[in-house]
């Protein structure tokens, strides 16, 4: 699917806002260009509703060698868990070992499935799995399954970006939401 206008449009106003862990969005874009901005207050997670078929997760460009990993579960502990100013590998989602590394994607599109899990383990976007622009980063994911293949529920998901490196949990680091598919 090619971005539209819309989209490009928005995708360059959401550039500017990458100066700090602070300011920087993380939006999800639907395929009929609705932008939700996801919230980085952990005690409070956006409820929004998403397409299974198919989004994007779009930041401010993120470096090559930084992961973004999203857990995502049934079970809003994966939210209680958290400890601002502790250790990544503190969370069950994120331990090493955790990570659920899609297949590698091709351009232009680069789309990946988001898989659900039980709160032990997260998917794995390195840069082989994303797109990016001089401005931003850019996950298109095509499809949301349930890594047991029963039926999707409400899910929450806890979107992690180190941009800093430090391996700590960092506030302006963590995105939250919980979600409805359509």
């Amino acid at each position: 699917m090619k971005a539209g206008i819309s989209t490009i449009l928005f995708v360059l106003a959401l550039a500017g806002c990458a100066a700090t862990n602070k300011s920087a969005k993380l939006v999800f874009i639907t395929p009929d260009k609705v932008s939700i901005n996801l919230s980085t207050n952990i005690r409070q997670p956006n409820e929004i509703d998403l397409p299974s078929g198919g989004f994007s997760i779009v930041a401010p460009k993120i470096d090559d060698d930084v992961a973004i990993q999203v857990c995502a579960s049934a079970n809003r502990k994966i939210i209680d868990q958290i400890k601002i100013g502790g250790s990544i590998d503190s969370h069950p989602c994120f331990t090493p070992g955790t990570g659920m590394a899609m297949r590698e994607t091709q351009p232009p599109l680069y789309s990946v499935p988001l898989i659900i899990k039980t709160g032990e383990a997260h998917n794995y976007y390195s840069d082989d799995r994303r797109r990016s622009d001089k401005d931003t980063t850019i996950i298109s994911v095509n499809e949301v399954a349930n890594a047991d293949e029963t039926p999707l529920g409400p899910t929450y998901l806890v979107v992690l970006i180190d941009r800093n490196k430090n391996s700590t949990l960092d506030d302006g680091e963590l995105w939250i939401a919980k979600i409805t598919w359509k």
